[in-house]
């Protein structure tokens, strides 16, 4: 992909400030402060000062808007970690960041900056993990590669890779980049640009619940089949009823004459399979249908999160 044009387009303090027309696939870059994020950004627009570069970690506060030849959005993010601002801002930014992420119906791929000259650190594991409890796709990338050796940014993935091992976290897309060199802008590039194809958030998930539904509509007609259902003469209204005196309709069909010549209904005939009903009840009532527990103990945390849908917001 060839950067033609990139123009700054707008900031926003929160979901519903983002810009809403034209619609636009977006992809958000976040990391910690000072993991070299607007460095990386220029990088990519081969555009110096299009975000700006500050040594005071967390300075960029809002979620800036790039507009990238005219066909996608390049979305910064404010930074978690240790931004000089008080803790009623730190929490109104991460507020803010979950629900873009979390709701942003035109966002494509997050790109997670992770500092490979740092070992793993505590934060930046909580936000992938919080990531991968919310299904949302991204992609990291290991910044810094140029101030240390190649051998020590190859042991710092390592060590980054077996912390994900223990926390059963699935280890997405890796980039290693360099805003010196140009490292890795090829290859993020050519991610954008595979991912500016793929359908919107909505069309995906309308998608997985069509399958979903898809795949348990035959279990529940399996479920209607074993079900067993019982004998027709155990129905009341198909059984031989022995009319009322005084109320008895004539009978059209013929009965079976008796010695005398008269006919008479075999009475004792029908209340046989009444009563061999009631002796054996069908299984469906002998064995309640077991329901699921509304709640999940403390033991099935991601379980609660899969089946509930509603993973709690991510505080720094």
């Amino acid at each position: 992909m060839k950067i033609k044009s990139a123009v700054f387009v707008t900031s926003a303090t929160e979901l519903k400030s983002c810009p809403q027309f034209p619609v636009r696939p977006e992809f958000a870059f976040i990391g910690r402060s000072n993991v070299g994020k607007s460095s990386l950004i220029n990088l990519l627009t081969e555009k110096r000062d299009l975000a700006k570069v500050s040594a005071t970690p967390g300075k960029t506060r809002l979620i800036n808007f790039y507009c990238i030849n005219e066909s996608w959005h390049l979305v910064d993010l404010p930074g978690y970690g240790y931004a000089k601002v008080s803790k009623t801002e730190s929490a109104d930014f991460s507020l803010a960041v979950a629900n873009y992420l979390e709701k942003r119906e035109a966002l494509r791929c997050t790109f997670v900056l992770i500092d490979s000259m740092l070992p793993p650190q505590k934060i930046d594991m909580q936000f992938l993990r919080w990531m991968h409890e919310c299904a949302l796709p991204h992609a990291i990338i290991f910044t810094k590669t140029d101030r240390q050796s190649p051998t020590a940014t190859r042991r710092s993935i390592a060590a980054f890779l077996e912390v994900l091992k223990e926390l059963n976290l699935e280890p997405p897309t890796l980039i290693t980049s360099s805003s010196k060199d140009g490292a890795g802008r090829g290859e993020i590039l050519q991610l954008i640009h595979n991912q500016m194809a793929a359908k919107p958030r909505k069309a995906r998930a309308d998608d997985a619940e069509e399958a979903d539904t898809t795949e348990e509509q035959p279990e529940e007609e399996q479920q209607q089949q074993e079900t067993p259902v019982a004998p027709e003469a155990a129905s009341p209204t198909k059984a031989n009823k022995t009319p009322k005196a005084g109320s008895a309709k004539p009978d059209t069909k013929p009965q079976p004459a008796t010695h005398r010549g008269t006919a008479k209904a075999p009475a004792h005939k029908a209340k046989a399979p009444l009563a061999k009903a009631k002796e054996q009840p069908s299984k469906a009532a002998a064995q309640p249908r077991s329901e699921e527990p509304e709640m999940y103990g403390e033991a099935e945390p991601e379980l609660f999160l899969r089946r509930t849908g509603k993973p709690r917001a991510w505080r720094p």
